[in-house]
């Protein structure tokens, strides 16, 4: 196999930058750790001065799942993020927690993700102001959302999906207003994440005169947070059920938080008083997949004072490692915990 040759990139932030074929280990590639970074789908550019079709970039994720793709980079050329809080010293780096280096925290610079241009780059819309959802116009970005998206909706907006439409995203966060037509395509068919914050609303629109309530179906992996200032206020009744509707809540118009609804792998639709993270699958406290809906517990996404409650799940061995559980008001262990001190 012919390998391409050592060559260099000329970065707006950080100078030139040299790329040499290497057998040594990197940000996202440990063979002693047996660790490996997927690849990116690199959208590639006509830029003459970077070969961007020989550099291999990797996903790299944040503990809120905010995913960023870069090269692979010499460990010893990256800061360590602060354990306890996640962040970097410098604001132009973001800390990301699945690096092959060890620790597997590690501040990423942002302008090494200028090298990969990559979907997954762009993963964030938020909306600049009141419209469909389906609207370029209504995001502040030149697409609508597509289903790995994380997807903002600050107040005071509102944001509308019409009859037929099908909104997209993995993440959905609601601090304004998000108005679904009864004959929107909604939820999506895949898993995801809805957050209804402080004073966010989720409602309908529409009245249908051949059905007397909606269905919500919830895939398997998903969860709804409402905050203790959010709610759900529709015109027909609510009911949210599992993928096949065998396993559905009471009919209801109206809830407000603190309230978690979820659909764990197990198929049956679950709800728990307050903001409840629930671990679904073996693994890293800081591993988005250990989560029902992807999210990894953070403080940011508390309520009442910044508390929480954690469910690890029957057969879930959860590996915590240099941190503490005590933000957690609730900490129900049906699987078990692995303390690893680093």
């Amino acid at each position: 196999m012919i390998e391409a040759p050592n060559y260099s990139c000329i970065n707006n932030s950080s100078g030139n930058v040299t790329f040499a074929l290497s057998w040594s280990s990197h940000s996202a590639w440990n063979p002693t750790l047996n660790c490996t970074l997927q690849q990116c789908l690199i959208i590639f550019n006509n830029n003459s001065s970077c070969r961007s079709s020989s550099t291999p970039c990797f996903d790299y994720r944040t503990y809120t799942d905010d995913r960023y793709c870069a090269p692979g980079i010499v460990c010893s050329l990256l800061e360590p993020c602060n354990n306890v809080t996640y962040a970097c010293t410098s604001k132009s780096s973001v800390c990301v927690i699945n690096t092959c280096c060890s620790p597997r925290s590690a501040c990423l610079p942002l302008s090494w993700t200028d090298l990969c241009k990559s979907v997954t780059n762009r993963t964030r819309y938020t909306a600049c102001r009141s419209g469909n959802y389906d609207v370029v116009s209504t995001w502040c970005s030149d697409d609508i959302p597509n289903p790995s998206a994380i997807v903002v909706i600050p107040a005071p907006f509102t944001v509308i999906s019409p009859a037929r439409s099908e909104p997209e995203f993995a993440r959905l966060d609601i601090y304004g207003i998000f108005q679904v037509h009864v004959e929107a395509k909604f939820p999506p068919l895949h898993p995801f994440t809805i957050y209804i914050f402080n004073d966010g609303i989720l409602t309908d629109m529409g009245i249908s005169n051949q059905r007397n309530k909606t269905d919500w179906i919830f895939p398997s992996n998903s969860i709804l947070f409402i905050h203790i200032r959010g709610r759900i206020n529709t015109t027909l009744p609510i009911s949210i059920c599992n993928s096949n509707s065998s396993n559905c809540t009471k009919p209801f118009n109206q809830t407000k938080g603190s309230l978690t609804v979820a659909n764990t792998l197990l198929g049956k639709i679950m709800l728990y008083d307050g903001i409840t993270f629930i671990a679904v699958k073996t693994g890293a406290f800081m591993t988005a997949d250990t989560w029902c809906g992807g999210q990894v517990p953070v403080i940011d996404f508390c309520d009442r004072g910044q508390i929480c409650n954690l469910i690890i799940s029957p057969g879930v061995k959860m590996t915590v490692s240099n941190m503490s559980l005590s933000i957690f008001q609730m900490l129900q262990v049906d699987g078990s915990i692995d303390w690893i001190t680093q």
